[in-house]
């Protein structure tokens, strides 16, 4: 706990964001428009949109994980789910971030506070060869398939080759979901600049991996086709661990 408790404290970051608190409501428009850029560590860096009307507020955003960020995931990951440490730590020296995309719903509390939902994409690529591929995602078994890997070779020598030597694509395509709570701090008088610092915890609701061989030849996508289900059906097991928390801040402006 001491560890996870000194990890949540590295955490913070710094963001900035915009808009305007007093609303009335009994005249002129319901609504307001921003625009904003941010960041929510160690998930990532992002820009968006968002739009209030009256208390609900409604925000699409679209973001990078910059490697070193999704390290720190990852090496949070192996602190507390360390029954896939050393799968865990193959992701997190080979995965490649992606753009990401993303949403909230909010309420406004009062009190320069709000709460509510979002959910974002979170994806990466592994690019290796098959056998690093499976020394990596599925250590357990690597032996086995060495042995069987040895025998269709005396049939197909080519297999040997794919197994050793050719990169194929892995795709990590996750959705996270979770609760997020922020909180406002305003920096002028007429109150349209401010700092949101934002806090939120993901958990992963929806996973969809892949392994895309291209320009194989019919052995070579044979040996694909045997190692691919024992791989996913790893991949979706480890993927499935995938939760942290992450806080941040965010700048813009309304209009």
């Amino acid at each position: 706990m001491k560890n996870i408790f000194l990890l949540l404290i590295s955490l913070s970051t710094f963001s900035v964001f915009s808009q305007k608190s007093n609303i009335d409501y009994s005249g002129g428009s319901n609504f307001q428009h921003r625009i904003y850029a941010g960041s929510q560590f160690p998930i990532g860096i992002h820009a968006g949109y968002e739009l209030q009307y009256r208390r609900l507020q409604f925000a699409a955003f679209v973001g990078f994980t910059p490697k070193r960020y999704q390290n720190l995931v990852f090496e949070i990951l192996q602190r507390i789910k360390n029954d896939y440490i050393d799968e865990l730590g193959y992701l997190r020296d080979v995965a490649q971030p992606k753009i990401k995309f993303g949403g909230e719903l909010k309420l406004v509390l009062g009190n320069n506070f709000s709460v509510g939902g979002t959910v974002q994409t979170f994806n990466a690529t592994l690019q290796d060869t098959p056998k690093r591929l499976i020394k990596g995602i599925l250590p357990e078994k690597l032996e086995e398939i060495n042995r069987q890997i040895d025998d269709f070779a005396k049939q197909a020598p080519d297999i040997k080759n794919l197994y050793e030597n050719k990169v194929i694509d892995a795709y990590l395509n996750s959705i996270l979901a979770g609760p997020i709570i922020e909180k406002t701090v305003w920096l002028n008088e007429n109150e349209t600049i401010f700092i949101k610092l934002k806090a939120a915890y993901w958990f992963v609701v929806k996973r969809e991996n892949d392994i895309i061989s291209k320009d194989f030849n019919a052995t070579e996508q044979i040996g694909v086709d045997y190692f691919k289900p024992i791989f996913l059906n790893k991949i979706e097991k480890v993927s499935s661990k995938l939760q942290a928390p992450s806080f941040g801040l965010e700048l813009g402006i309304a209009f």
